[in-house]
């Protein structure tokens, strides 16, 4: 698997249009078409930098990783917020996952390291004790887990929305919004809860 390679511009960690599609596992014209139909959405200084002229060339200079911007005159750079929407209108399981990994891993990571980035980290050494329960194998908790997963995602997303200067009508509705993602997390880790869990079969 390869390393995603660390990306910075203007203060913050941010990927190339190319990176963001071959982490979510889509061609780059699916971004770029993303991008197109949903320009209303898109805020630059927000979800996204463009570069041109002297700071394309510096750019091009320092991140050499990709032969594909040679020619290119205008490059667009996704910021964390930009990643969220893309992962929002593509709606895939792949890219949600993967959102969810680089905002742990990359775009909150320590600043300061240009290090290339496991794309799939090691996971963290199994507990040495008897007894434990197969949660991994187990796809009724592995499906309950995503759905949990996903529903603090759009939590995340509504709360970005509530923590600005709102008219009343915009708050009732973002509080409806809340009240319905926390009433579907709780229900879920509820039922999550009483999953009957076979023990992992001894190797």
């Amino acid at each position: 698997m390869q390393n995603l390679q660390t990306v910075e511009a203007r203060g913050q960690r941010v990927l190339t249009t190319k990176q963001i599609a071959a982490m979510y596992e889509v061609g780059v014209e699916r971004i770029k078409l993303n991008h197109k139909y949903n320009r209303n959405r898109f805020i630059e200084g927000k979800h996204y930098f463009s570069i041109i002229g002297d700071d394309l060339k510096e750019f091009k200079r320092k991140y050499q990783f990709d032969t594909s911007l040679k020619y290119a005159k205008c490059l667009y750079l996704w910021t964390e917020k930009g990643a969220l929407l893309h992962a929002k209108s593509l709606n895939t399981d792949k890219a949600w996952e993967v959102y969810e990994w680089l905002v742990d891993f990359y775009f909150r990571a320590k600043e300061g390291s240009t290090a290339a980035v496991p794309v799939n980290p090691k996971p963290a050494a199994k507990p040495r004790k008897e007894n434990l329960l197969d949660i991994p194998g187990n796809m009724e908790a592995q499906e309950r887990i995503q759905r949990i997963k996903n529903h603090c995602i759009s939590m995340r997303c509504v709360l970005d929305l509530y923590n600005r200067y709102i008219g009343t009508e915009d708050a009732r509705g973002l509080n409806k919004a809340l009240d319905a993602i926390g009433t579907e997390i709780s229900l879920d880790v509820f039922r999550l809860q009483r999953i009957k869990i076979a023990p992992k079969a001894e190797l």
